[in-house]
């Protein structure tokens, strides 16, 4: 599925788990840098980091249905 919506350009810009070309330090560096740029301009922001990884029973099933689906996995 992953593999099928990155060919589509499905993906979230700030999604890179399981992607091909970014990497868990460059993720740390943007989340660093839009932090500081945030403090630095004195403007008002929040940053939600969410591992549902193993969180299955959280997932709402039909939202998720429908997200594949616009992806074209059957």
């Amino acid at each position: 599925m992953m593999y099928q919506a990155e060919d589509l350009n499905a993906l979230a810009q700030e999604q890179f788990s399981s992607r091909k070309t970014l990497s868990s330090v460059d993720q740390s560096l943007n989340k660093r840098l839009t932090l500081d740029l945030m403090r630095q301009l004195k403007k008002p922001g929040a940053l939600c980091s969410n591992d549902a990884k193993s969180c299955y029973n959280r997932v709402m099933h039909s939202i998720a249905s429908i997200s594949i689906q616009h992806v074209e996995v059957p």
